[in-house]
């Protein structure tokens, strides 16, 4: 994450403080924000407001690591640069987990926590079915 964030007591709403040299006049980008060692359903109401960046982007991220016998899961929400987005995955972030996922997106609370995925069995399943029910 860049720069650090400021948010309310109840932490409903949080402001990311970014350096001045990513910053430009214009909208704001509004992302979910949040860390998480359980679950996505610890991440549904936390908004962050990235300060104005030509490149500012919501991120998601999955990571599962293993270290001896014990796995660690982090669950986290928040804003990062078009530029760290796509290099993220093979970064320290990611390199040597046993999975890392990371999504960005460029719409206001475009990272929810339900990711939306259409499998390709799922489409040809559906495909073969509507062909038999045709005959």
């Amino acid at each position: 994450m860049i720069g650090s964030a400021k948010c309310q007591d109840d932490l409903s709403e949080c402001s990311l403080h970014t350096p001045h040299s990513l910053l430009f006049s214009g909208h704001s980008l509004k992302c979910f924000f949040c860390a998480s060692s359980s679950s996505w359903d610890d991440c549904k109401t936390q908004k962050i407001t990235c300060e104005s960046s030509a490149d500012a982007r919501c991120y998601k991220a999955y990571v599962k690591t293993k270290l001896r016998e014990d796995t660690y899961t982090v669950y986290e929400r928040g804003c990062l640069t078009e530029a760290l987005c796509k290099t993220v995955k093979t970064s320290s972030l990611c390199k040597g987990k046993e999975d890392c996922q990371v999504n960005c997106c460029s719409g206001d609370l475009c990272n929810t926590a339900a990711t939306k995925v259409v499998s390709a069995v799922f489409l040809v399943l559906c495909a073969f079915l509507a062909s038999v029910m045709i005959q």
